[in-house]
């Protein structure tokens, strides 16, 4: 089925309304006409616009009073036509939420506009008041403004996510060969009798026991991965209930997550926090949050507002401030593929997750003398690390030693290919270094592994661009907003593409949104692209 909105230019229907009119399954997206409103079809969007207030105002007349505050509501939701183009999507979800929050106030802020589009759409759909009321095209804003990522409907609250998986976390006393204790922390039941921590937790230790609901049972190694500082351990006698498992791919930054752990050894506690920071690794996305992590905390759970395990929190840096660190869950799942049991002897003297964050810390200092000195040093220890390469190839690029970041790029891709951030870094550094073709070939190879990440759309569309190529430049731009329509950069550059090609007509648009978004940089537009 063809759903399309009708989107006027000054010279009638726009291009993608055209497009669509030849289908036969097409749902028109004219509002439901009053007497004589037909006649009006070839006027202009002014007149059109006009006069579809006045006969809808008739039909308001009309209605009952129960009809009267069913069209209250939605006139209020949808008070204007479908804004041209991306815009729209924009303006028409700051007004939805407004009436949202007034229509739903019980409900978290992040889940009231989902809700007031399903009432709408399904009780549309449903043949309610608003089916009588309602245009076909509001019908289909509704529909293409729910597709836009704006949460679970019904996210957990931090008590229902404490006491939904606090069941399944549990402490970890470690002991030597004699029985004296040398160590605590937390871990998670993943499977039926399988509990997993951090390596560092039972590292110095040669006897384990897991404490569950006042109750303490032997333990044994199961797998261990020291490199990722990731183990589990083998409960035979433990019947608590396994965590589900989520992935970090879907995560962003500034979504809530909970820790759960047992800090000092004490009972277990929540902290509840954001993620400040993603950062992609081979098999995952490494996890900086802002929930406190304490001794006794590392191995614990760290889940998302479904309460689904996300990852281990696994430490903190002091650097300046606290930085909070965890490992993402699929290498939890990887590990009975990684390695065996072994000796703890076969441990290296750093894990990649305390290089790893010891970089990021430099970067978001930027550092960048000490993230390169930091980057030579990890290769060196780890030289089969492709993250240790990847932040190496970062580090040269921000000395503008763009050869030595692509060297390093292309290393971090011969040990992991499907690498989508070290493919993206390569291919900025071939578009830095003036090798356009090979830095769309990169970008192109990013996508294809991770087509959600926003800023390589972005980049391809700029190596799109000054390869003459802005069709497909504007095509690319395009795709970051429908991932993230806050994206200010993709709007900026998109605007400037519209420029070349000559679209002026739609300037205005993109300065309109980018005031929604970033005031200071939709000046420098309007200064920049839009008055010259």
């Amino acid at each position: 089925m063809c759903l399309w909105l009708r989107t006027w230019s000054r010279g009638g229907r726009s291009a993608s309304a055209q497009a669509c009119a030849s289908s036969p399954e097409r749902l028109d997206p004219r509002p439901l006409r009053g007497p004589g409103e037909r006649e009006f079809a070839s006027h202009q969007p002014l007149q059109r616009e006009r006069f579809g207030l006045l006969a809808r105002q008739d039909r308001f007349n009309q209605l009952g009073r129960e009809e009267r505050q069913a069209q209250v509501l939605v006139d209020d939701a949808f008070v204007h036509p479908f804004p041209r183009g991306d815009l729209g999507r924009v303006r028409h979800r700051a007004h939805l939420q407004q009436v949202a929050s007034n229509l739903l106030p019980w409900l978290p802020a992040r889940r009231r506009l989902h809700a007031l589009l399903h009432i709408i759409l399904l009780d549309y759909l449903a043949g309610g008041y608003y089916a009588m009321i309602m245009s076909r095209r509001l019908c289909c804003t509704a529909a293409l403004l729910l597709v836009l990522p704006v949460g679970p409907l019904w996210a957990k609250t931090a008590s229902e996510i404490f006491e939904a998986a606090s069941p399944s976390v549990v402490t970890v006393h470690v002991q030597d060969a004699a029985g004296s204790p040398k160590g605590l922390g937390s871990g998670v039941v993943i499977g039926q009798g399988v509990v997993v921590t951090n390596c560092h937790v039972i590292e110095d230790g040669v006897r384990y026991s897991v404490k569950h609901a006042g109750r303490e049972y032997p333990a044994a190694a199961r797998h261990t991965d020291w490199n990722r500082d990731v183990c589990s351990l083998s409960v035979p006698d433990l019947a608590a209930r396994p965590v589900p498992l989520g992935s970090t791919r879907q995560l962003k930054v500034g979504q809530k997550v909970y820790a759960i752990g047992a800090p000092q050894g004490l009972e277990l506690t929540l902290s509840e926090g954001i993620i400040s920071a993603l950062r992609d690794v081979t098999g995952g996305r490494y996890l900086q949050i802002t929930a406190p992590i304490s001794p006794g905390s590392s191995g614990g759970g760290l889940f998302d507002e479904e309460g689904r395990l996300i990852g281990l929190p696994t430490f903190y840096l002091s650097e300046g401030q606290q930085l909070n660190f965890a490992v993402p869950v699929e290498w939890v799942q990887a590990l009975p593929q990684r390695q065996s049991a072994q000796d703890a002897s076969s441990r290296p003297s750093q894990s990649s997750s305390q290089w790893l964050a010891r970089a990021i810390a430099l970067e978001q200092k930027q550092d960048w003398p000490a993230l390169l000195q930091h980057a030579q040093a990890w290769t060196r220890n780890q030289p089969k690390e492709a993250v240790a390469w990847f932040a190496l190839g970062i580090a040269y690029g921000r000395f503008g030693e763009t050869a030595k970041a692509i060297e390093a790029f292309q290393q971090a891709l011969r040990i992991d290919p499907q690498y989508a951030a070290a493919w993206a870094g390569l291919g900025f550094s071939y578009h830095r270094s003036g090798e356009i073709v090979k830095a769309i070939e990169a970008y192109q190879q990013a996508l294809r592994i991770d087509p959600q990440d926003a800023k390589t759309w972005g980049g391809l569309g700029l190596a799109y661009r000054h390869s003459g190529q802005t069709a497909k430049a504007i095509e690319a731009f395009q795709q970051p907003l429908r991932i993230d329509p806050q994206y200010a950069m993709a709007w900026y550059f998109l605007g400037a593409t519209y420029r070349i090609e000559g679209r002026r007509g739609e300037l205005i648009g993109v300065y309109e949104a980018l005031k929604l978004i970033d005031r200071k940089m939709a000046e420098e537009f309007f200064n920049k692209i839009v008055l010259p």
